[in-house]
């Protein structure tokens, strides 16, 4: 923290503790969103899974006006969140996955009290890597829990390989000691 200060510098938590007193906790707050809202049409949450909650609660409020109902303008607003709480880097900077998938499931609520489209596709395909390769993971967590969600949604995971054609393999080695 020292260091910082002699040279004036902010981490990334610095900023994220920056805006969210500017957003929420100071005098200027309401007339600072007022001023955002004016310019805000889409919100994009790329890698959800791995939002920490201070970056999640610096969302809520650019979004509140998106679901508040008749608005100053007639254009569509959006938020698109992308994420798979199974591909969370857990404690990624403090990032829940259970976080993820409370949000989702508010954002949900939210759209439906607002009567604004509302879709969770399911994403089970892996550009990433070949049909044996996703077979061994699944063979390898099978046992695990995975992420706490509604009842269901998250039960099985299922991996489908959009490179079906390009084989792979999967070496297993002796542990070194």
């Amino acid at each position: 923290e020292g260091a910082k200060q002699r040279v004036g510098a902010l981490d990334f938590d610095d900023l994220i503790a920056h805006a969210q007193r500017l957003l929420s906790r100071s005098e200027a707050a309401p007339w600072v969103l007022y001023k955002l809202d004016g310019g805000l049409d889409h919100i994009l949450i790329d890698e959800g899974q791995d939002t920490s909650p201070g970056q999640w609660e610096l969302i809520a409020p650019l979004q509140d006006e998106f679901f508040a109902g008749a608005g100053a303008r007639e254009n569509v607003r959006t938020v698109f969140a992308v994420g798979d709480p199974k591909q969370s880097i857990y404690a990624f900077q403090g990032a829940d996955p259970k976080r993820f998938t409370s949000e989702s499931q508010n954002l949900s609520k939210r759209a439906h009290r607002a009567k604004r489209l509302f879709r969770a596709p399911v994403l089970e395909t892996s550009f990433r890597s070949s049909p044996e390769v996703l077979a061994a993971v699944d063979a390898v967590f099978a046992a695990k829990e995975l992420a706490p969600a509604a009842p269901g949604k998250f039960d099985e995971v299922r991996h489908i390989a959009a490179r079906a054609q390009q084989h792979g393999s999967v070496e297993v080695w002796p542990l070194a000691r």
